[in-house]
């Protein structure tokens, strides 16, 4: 099986993060940190990844800064 096909969940995760960062222009104007979706497994990406994760989403792939 090729690893792109287990990336959706995390992919989709990332983007949610970055996203969210995108809608809020004035965050950084007002102190706000974006971290990431690699700032580790507590990090804003973990809970829509969950999510994906519970709806189906292909997953399994590995994460930059979490697997070794």
């Amino acid at each position: 099986m090729l690893v792109a096909e287990n990336t959706a969940a995390r992919n989709s995760a990332g983007r949610e993060v970055c996203l969210a960062a995108l809608a809020a222009p004035d965050a950084h104007a007002r102190g706000a940190r974006f971290e990431g979706p690699h700032a580790g497994a507590s990090a804003p990406w973990k809970e829509f990844y969950d999510a994906y994760v519970a709806a189906g989403v292909p997953s399994g792939a590995p994460v930059p800064g979490l697997d070794a």
